[in-house]
């Protein structure tokens, strides 16, 4: 993975989605050139289940690869992991 790829998807992420290909896992991505451009731009074998318009963001779910694969999108910022909420 290049370095540009290696921002935008955090290693520890990248290496769970790794052990895990096939299985299905949640993400937030951001959008780098605004959230429609995003939008148009992800694979069918990508499930939107949120959009955040106010950050630019969509909360998404499929493998692990076809997460992995996003980070090579220009359209894509950012990939995080979902995770859960912690109390106060």
């Amino acid at each position: 993975m290049g370095d540009a790829m290696s921002a935008r998807l955090d290693p520890g992420f990248a290496a769970e989605l790794a052990s895990d290909p096939l299985g299905a896992h949640e993400a937030i991505l951001t959008a780098s050139d605004g959230l429609e451009a995003l939008l148009s731009a992800l694979p069918g074998d990508v499930d939107v289940q949120y959009t955040y318009r106010l950050i630019g963001g969509v909360a998404v779910r499929a493998s692990g690869d076809a997460i992995s694969r996003l980070a090579a999108l220009p359209a894509v910022k950012t990939i995080e992991k979902v995770k859960p909420i912690q109390g106060c």
